[in-house]
């Protein structure tokens, strides 16, 4: 969370130094959106961004194979279609409504498609509502990506993950930019180089948030049966993700203490 907030001042400040449409559509924009709301939707990176691009093209797509039926030769990452908002009286709002000035009162939900992800489950549909209470809502991150495309005029078809570089042009995002971001995120919350998170600061990855997300649902008390749902993982692979922390740690010393004292 530090790491977040840390994000969040800085881009704050990026904005008395250059406009704040700059800002909006920057590369560090864009990251701190998709990275956010990754915290609701445990997204690897191919599904916001671009983890490794075939030769010759802008972004990868889906194999063109008969059983990737209409969806062959798309994008892999995120398009415009797979974000559809609702009121709160559950009526379909048009996608145009994230570009008006009150878009996020009046959106309460968002129904998100995942798109290819080589499983049975390609193309199920989560539903987020909003959570103005929280530290981030997810209504408001994607107002934002569909703003910032609209911006950037992204075609339909193309990925949403996307940015515009300090030449002028549009790039992808990429692994490698969610990897630096994060990682520079980290020495602002933690400036001093001795601090846990910087002595390990090389092991933030763009995958460390798909982890961050498994384990903010875990210590929000979900089993790891609600986990696998709701990042639409294998309930297998969930303890693969659960990594013991300092912090898991303790918890289980303290459980362990306790059973020695009952047991004197």
């Amino acid at each position: 969370m530090p790491m977040f907030v840390a994000l969040k001042y800085y881009l704050a400040a990026k904005r008395d130094s250059v406009t704040s449409l700059q800002t909006f559509l920057s590369k560090e924009y864009a990251c701190y959106d998709w990275t956010r709301l990754g915290l609701f939707t445990g997204s690897r990176i191919s599904e916001y961004g671009q983890s490794k691009i075939p030769s010759g093209q802008r972004y990868a797509s889906v194999p063109l194979t008969p059983d990737a039926g209409i969806w062959a030769g798309t994008s892999i990452a995120f398009i415009a279609s797979d974000f559809t908002f609702y009121d709160n009286r559950a009526r379909l709002l048009p996608a145009a409504t994230c570009r008006r000035s009150d878009a996020t009162d009046r959106i309460e939900e968002v129904h998100i498609r995942y798109r290819y992800d080589k499983s049975r489950d390609n193309f199920t549909v989560r539903k987020y509502c909003r959570q103005p209470s929280a530290p981030f809502d997810p209504i408001i991150a994607c107002v934002n990506i569909l703003r910032r495309a609209h911006l950037l005029s992204i075609p339909p078809h193309e990925p949403l993950g996307q940015f515009r570089n300090l030449q002028g042009g549009i790039d992808c995002l990429r692994a490698t930019h969610v990897t630096s971001i994060m990682r520079m995120a980290c020495r602002l919350a933690y400036p001093n180089p001795a601090h846990y998170m910087r002595i390990h600061e090389s092991r933030i990855v763009a995958h460390s948030n798909r982890v961050t997300a498994a384990c903010c649902l875990k210590a929000g008390g979900a089993t790891d049966e609600e986990i696998a749902f709701r990042l639409r993982w294998k309930p297998g692979s969930v303890p693969t993700y659960l990594r013991e922390c300092f912090h898991g740690i303790g918890k289980i010393m303290s459980l362990a203490i306790q059973g020695a004292m009952l047991s004197t």
